[in-house]
């Protein structure tokens, strides 16, 4: 009876030896309390780069504000042209495909082709207005209405069209004082497409001309406010 104890005795021992470790590896692991976000420190990290990036977009998009507002050159090239601003329309004949050098806009050398075709100009044109509803062609009434057409396609060299914030093509067709968009043919006012100035151009030739709507573009800036919607993101290389 004795041995039958002691035998029942052992067993509970290796039985609860062997339960124990299994118990205890199953118990859960308690978890570390979570820490609250500090905005302090996350500003700390990013504060400075986006104090800086903020000033080099303000200082830049500034800079380029001012230098839209005119535009004063010289061309080199074939054929003649000559065409007159008066801010709300142009006058003017003539083709070129002339390299420019200027002081103004965002592309300070360039390749420029440009066509004009202006007889009576805008608003002297809209005397010819009646003839939108007689002609066969829209297209062309609409021309004669507005007293004429200018192309002008410009081909940055320098600087770097990423730099500056600009396509490296740039197509204006302009009529009157407004621009028509190339692919969806809207009419749209633009800070380009109300000048005041002269271009004219035999084999070499000048061009002076200033836009008011740049002027007050580069006013309201310096106050934050984008006006003509064309401020840039300073250029950075991928990976910086």
């Amino acid at each position: 009876m004795a041995r039958w104890w002691i035998s029942l005795l052992l067993w509970c021992v290796v039985v609860a030896g062997c339960a124990g470790p299994r118990a205890r590896l199953t118990e859960p692991t308690p978890t570390l309390p979570r820490q609250e976000k500090d905005s302090w420190s996350e500003w700390d990290e990013t504060g400075p780069y986006r104090l800086r990036s903020a000033a080099a977009r303000y200082a830049a998009n500034r800079f380029y504000d001012f230098m839209d507002m005119f535009d004063v050159g010289l061309s080199v090239g074939p054929w003649a042209r000559v065409e007159a601003q008066y801010l709300v329309g142009f006058w003017g004949f003539g083709a070129t495909d002339c390299t420019r050098m200027r002081l103004g806009g965002r592309s300070w050398v360039l390749e420029e082709e440009s066509t004009t075709v202006s007889t009576l100009p805008f608003p002297a044109s809209l005397v010819l207005f009646p003839s939108y509803y007689i002609s066969d062609n829209d297209v062309d009434a609409t021309i004669i209405t507005f007293g004429g057409i200018s192309y002008e396609n410009e081909y940055a060299k320098y600087p770097d069209p990423v730099w500056s914030g600009i396509p490296p093509d740039r197509e204006r067709i302009k009529l009157a004082c407004v621009e028509r968009e190339p692919k969806s043919h809207e009419f749209r006012l633009t800070g380009d497409s109300m000048a005041v100035g002269l271009d004219a151009h035999f084999l070499i030739g000048g061009r002076v001309r200033v836009m008011p709507l740049q002027v007050f573009d580069f006013i309201a800036g310096i106050f934050g406010w984008n006006l003509v919607g064309d401020d840039i993101k300073p250029y950075r290389p991928m990976g910086d």
